[in-house]
């Protein structure tokens, strides 16, 4: 017998559908932090808020009008958030213009989240992950951390 795989205990999920216009944010912003309650870090549940933001606000503003769906799992080892939108999906970097200059919210979604990625088939949708081990320390983030800088080089030794 097939079938699902159960998730494990303490999975919760939230499926939130979000107004066409960008006054739905903060009641989604809102929705979301009381879904993450305890789960994340303090700094990791600020990470999750920012970066769902960025990308229901792409979705509100490059999609043609339709539902946007934010839908989020958390358990004891990640946070995953998807934003799905009507929209044909992103424009390859290769392909912008100088017209489709935007935001940073997706180069904050790729230094902030360890995994990330999107389906442009319509409706399109683009997801990331944040790992929600206790206790762990935001700057040591493995791709570094916005604003965070690295020690700097040590010196060559004197010459003899």
């Amino acid at each position: 017998m097939t079938g699902a795989a159960t998730p494990p205990a303490g999975t919760r999920f939230l499926a939130i559908s979000a107004g066409a216009d960008l006054g739905s944010l903060a009641g989604l912003r809102e929705r979301l932090s009381r879904f993450l309650g305890g789960g994340l870090s303090q700094p990791r549940r600020l990470d999750a808020l920012m970066l769902a933001t960025e990308l229901v606000s792409n979705a509100v503003r490059h999609a043609p009008p339709g539902p946007v769906r934010l839908s989020a799992v958390l358990d004891a080892g990640r946070l995953r958030v998807e934003v799905e939108d009507p929209g044909p999906g992103l424009v390859p970097d290769w392909q912008r213009t100088r017209e489709d200059a935007g935001g940073l919210g997706l180069d904050l979604v790729s230094v902030l989240a360890e995994r990330w990625g999107f389906s442009s088939s319509p409706p399109s949708s683009v997801w990331f992950e944040l790992d929600a081990r206790p206790g762990r320390d935001p700057l040591a983030h493995p791709r570094g951390r916005a604003g965070a800088a690295s020690p700097p080089p040590e010196p060559p030794p004197p010459a003899l």
